[in-house]
């Protein structure tokens, strides 16, 4: 699920509809669990996407923000 020119869309571009509204409506407790009420285009777009990766997408991205945030306490 993401927004496309205004409107929400599926990940093949086609409206939302009865048979995928269930995966908006999870997407938005999702965005509300994390950010609350202050919720933005970009923020639902983070956590849109984190919904798509695989597990091993998953895993490297977590490697990725650990290894930045080892480097940001180290000072570099």
């Amino acid at each position: 699920m993401r927004i496309s020119n205004g409107r929400w869309v599926d990940h093949n571009g086609e409206p939302i509809t009865v048979f995928n509204y269930d995966k908006l409506k999870q997407i938005g407790e999702k965005v509300q669990a994390v950010y609350g009420n202050d919720i933005t285009y970009d923020r639902i777009n983070v956590i849109s996407n984190l919904t798509m990766l695989s597990s091993k997408d998953e895993n490297t991205l977590a490697r990725v923000f650990d290894e930045k945030i080892l480097t940001k306490l180290m000072g570099y």
